[in-house]
């Protein structure tokens, strides 16, 4: 029983790998699709090109520039919003390493954007700070902070838990704060304001190609939030608990029950290596739970 249990458990983990790496490959494909028909459909070597004047190049240029920097900043934004709904899904103390992490990959995210679209970047990240306490430690007090914090979607405005919290990039207005936003959807909305520049330019595309860039701009924000969902809504804790309720179960009952007459073999070895063996899956089982995390595997 606890062998078929941590198998089909391994199962389940490995099928949302797969899951995970087919939507990664949708939502890259699909970015893709966007910055190819864009570059193609205002390419300098269309038969209009010959009418156009200096602001038409330049509108061209500068839109291709635009699109492909939003969609790599998307793509970026797809591995930091799944290292900040790992923290969100964790304990309510972030670790700073892997607050830092997702540091750098925001750090990436703004090299790629405007100033005032990395404004909005930041207050959109959803990282909070909490100021530092005094916490009794042997016959003194010490700082214990400042304690970082991650809140992705939640009014924070009443809430007792988020006293002394600000935000770490921008200033609190003093109003209603909703936590943090995805950040990719965030972005995928600045790359479709884009799209919408050039209809019916001179320089631009006809208003049906729009049709074509919104359906891969759709499988993009599906495939976004199909990921999201693999690491916001985990394996059912119940299962869990009892997968390895049963796993030390039989590790502690099985030599109970193994005959002596079966000499160091079956008494030692033996049950050495099947312990190990079912401890092996639940361990790969646990690695692969989470298909877009920052474990070593």
């Amino acid at each position: 029983c606890t062998t078929f249990l941590l198998v089909f458990r391994v199962n389940q983990c490995y099928n949302r790998l797969i899951k995970a790496q087919d939507l990664v490959v949708n939502a890259l494909c699909s970015l893709r699709s966007v910055v190819f028909s864009v570059c193609a459909y205002t390419t300098h070597a269309g038969p209009k090109r010959a009418t156009w004047g200096e602001a038409e190049h330049e509108a061209s240029v500068l839109l291709k520039v635009h699109v492909v920097r939003l969609a790599v900043a998307v793509a970026v934004a797809l591995k930091f919003h799944s290292r900040m709904a790992e923290m969100f899904n964790g304990p309510n103390d972030v670790e700073k390493g892997k607050v830092w992490h997702a540091l750098a990959d925001l750090v990436r995210i703004k090299g790629l954007l405007t100033a005032r679209e990395a404004v909005l970047i930041e207050k959109a990240c959803g990282l909070y700070e909490e100021e530092a306490k005094l916490v009794a430690a042997c016959c003194s007090k010490v700082p214990s902070g400042p304690r970082l914090h991650v809140d992705l979607g939640r009014s924070r405005k009443c809430s007792q838990e988020a006293m002394g919290r600000r935000r770490l990039f921008g200033q609190d207005n003093g109003g209603e704060d909703h936590g943090g936003t995805p950040v990719p959807s965030v972005l995928l909305q600045m790359l479709r304001g884009f799209l919408m520049h050039p209809l019916d330019k001179p320089w631009g595309y006809p208003e049906r190609f729009l049709n074509y860039n919104e359906m891969h701009l759709a499988n993009a924000a599906r495939a976004f939030e199909g990921l999201s969902q693999l690491i916001l809504i985990p394996m059912p804790l119940p299962y869990l608990q009892l997968s390895k309720l049963l796993l030390c179960t039989f590790v502690l009952t099985y030599p109970l029950a193994v005959d002596l007459q079966h000499g160091i073999w079956g008494n030692v070895i033996e049950p050495v290596m099947l312990c190990m063996a079912l401890a092996g899956f639940e361990i790969v089982a646990d690695c692969m739970e989470n298909p877009l995390g920052d474990d070593p595997s």
